[in-house]
């Protein structure tokens, strides 16, 4: 579920887990905290998401969503999810067929990689 989407393109998805203490026999509720990559930002606080493991995106993000299953709002999460798979290089041009596809609206590109590979002044 995701917990947090305030920084861009970054979401922060808890997975709860329980576990029995062997000594005091009580179940215990536990938490893993992931840093996930979101290209477009769709996600928000509160949608249940499915996450996929890629290489190291930076120093505490290694996995990228993969779909949204169900919004915390109970509208339509959308269909179909666009997927830009980053287990390997992918250029801007990828990403912007990937937007186009999904009905996205344009994102207007910052001084980062897109401007570089384009071009564009740093």
């Amino acid at each position: 579920m995701a917990k947090t989407a305030r920084l861009r393109r970054h979401v922060v998805v808890n997975i709860p887990w329980y576990w029995r203490h062997p000594k005091y026999q009580r179940i215990v509720l536990k938490r893993t905290r992931l840093f996930a990559h979101d290209e477009f930002d769709l996600c928000s606080v509160g949608d249940m998401v499915r996450l996929q493991m890629v290489r190291p995106l930076s120093k505490k993000k290694s996995h990228v969503v993969a779909a949204i299953l169900r919004r915390e709002d109970g509208s339509a999460p959308p269909s179909p999810f666009p997927n830009v798979h980053l287990s390997r290089n992918v250029w801007p041009e990828e990403a912007e067929e990937a937007r186009v596809a999904a009905g996205l609206p344009e994102r207007v590109a910052g001084p980062g990689v897109e401007g570089r590979l384009r071009g564009g002044a740093q």
